[in-house]
């Protein structure tokens, strides 16, 4: 994914759930679902080089699809959701 302005885009996310490392830009939100090696690599927009160095690492890499895919299945709305009623219902605690 070369974009050049994202947030998280479900392409990221579904890809990770089927178990394949991601090779996108570093833009919005992907970092934050990217930011390891093993789920695959980010690069910045607009850098064709990088891109394509980026996609040749991952290529010449054998992915862990099956960690690559237990880490994408967690990222689910029901899991996003609880996280974030467990973060406000922490804030109201305090």
């Amino acid at each position: 994914m070369s974009s050049h302005n994202e947030g998280l885009p479900n392409v990221v996310l579904e890809a990770m759930a089927s178990g394949l490392p991601v090779v996108a830009t570093d833009v919005g939100g992907i970092h934050e679902v990217v930011d390891a090696p093993w789920k695959g690599a980010l690069v910045p927009p607009a850098k064709e080089e990088e891109l394509t160095a980026g996609l040749q690492r991952v290529l010449e890499q054998a992915p862990d699809r099956q960690r690559i895919a237990t880490y994408g299945s967690g990222l689910s709305w029901d899991a996003t959701a609880d996280a974030c009623d467990r973060i406000l219902r922490d804030a109201l605690e305090k």
